[in-house]
């Protein structure tokens, strides 16, 4: 039986999936690379807004609605603030505060959030594997940040911006898996990230302080990537998984990402593998294989 047989998952998630992951999980050292030269916010807004600009191109490509209709400006703004905002705004500045790759797995919290409040707030129920997949993706990140916790306790307000940013990010995710939007994807998105990006720019106006002029090659990379692959594909991606399947699903299968941007992260910015990164692959690959593969019946 191949492995596409049997999990059961639409074939479009079992392609993005896993290019999502290698994308976003390698992003999270280019985007400490970018930040050596670029300010927070100024890297922010021209990311989300260039990002924007692709949606709204794509849209236009494949003719897409894109005037919202009443209900749709409901949601778009709070789902702005919440998946646009406050995550870019948040995360980004926790980068700036420590190593990309514990960034990466403090923002990756997001699928506890995200479990929580769609166990809370839409009552969807879990399965004993899909339980099971999360307590051990959970365990993967404590293992990583168990190494840290001096670190941690030294910065409290870069891990509390990490986290804060995971739960947005959840909170976003589950409010657009529900709330229904009458726009494609690709419209979708450039509304949400033209409506996040306006407080972005505003901060980065009246905060704004990057000299542009000595601004690296390397820097000047990661910005591109973050416009383009990070910031189209990567959306595009996420928001047609997070349509398409359950949210613990979607969430858990992405612990992949802060993996290997931990594994990345020692490659780019020459970081050593020890025991509690392998150990905490190992926990991942449980997380995922509990949650994608299904029970395979007689």
């Amino acid at each position: 039986m191949s492995v596409v047989s049997r999990i059961n998952l639409p074939k479009e998630v079992l392609i993005f999936l896993p290019m999502l992951t290698f994308f976003w999980g390698i992003n999270w050292p280019f985007m400490k690379i970018g930040l050596e030269d670029i300010q927070v916010m100024d890297f922010r807004s021209v990311n989300v807004g260039a990002s924007a600009l692709g949606f709204l191109i794509i849209a236009l490509i494949k003719k897409r609605k894109l005037l919202p209709t009443k209900r749709d400006w409901i949601g778009l703004v709070p789902a702005a603030l919440l998946n646009i905002t406050g995550w870019n705004i948040l995360i980004l500045w926790g980068v700036s505060q420590m190593a990309s790759g514990r960034a990466a797995i403090l923002g990756f919290t997001m699928p506890i959030w995200a479990t929580f409040i769609t166990v809370i707030v839409v009552r969807e129920k879990l399965t004993t594997r899909q339980i099971l997949g999360l307590a051990a993706g959970m365990g993967a990140m404590l293992l990583l940040l168990f190494q840290d916790l001096r670190l941690i306790g030294q910065n409290p307000m870069g891990t509390a911006s990490c986290i804060l940013a995971a739960f947005c990010w959840g909170a976003g995710t589950v409010f657009i898996r529900h709330y229904g939007f009458s726009l494609a994807t690709s419209a979708m998105t450039a509304w949400l990230q033209g409506i996040g990006v306006v407080p972005i720019v505003v901060i980065a106006y009246l905060t704004a302080d990057t000299d542009w002029s000595n601004v690296g090659w390397p820097s000047w990379a990661a910005l591109v990537y973050n416009c383009t692959i990070a910031g189209v594909f990567c959306y595009y991606a996420w928001y047609r998984i997070a349509g398409q399947i359950p949210i613990v699903v979607s969430t858990v299968s992405t612990l992949m990402i802060p993996v290997l941007g931990v594994f990345t992260g020692m490659i780019v910015l020459d970081e050593q593998p020890g025991l509690y990164e392998f150990s905490a692959l190992a926990l991942v690959v449980f997380a995922v294989f509990f949650v994608v593969i299904p029970k395979r019946h007689a």
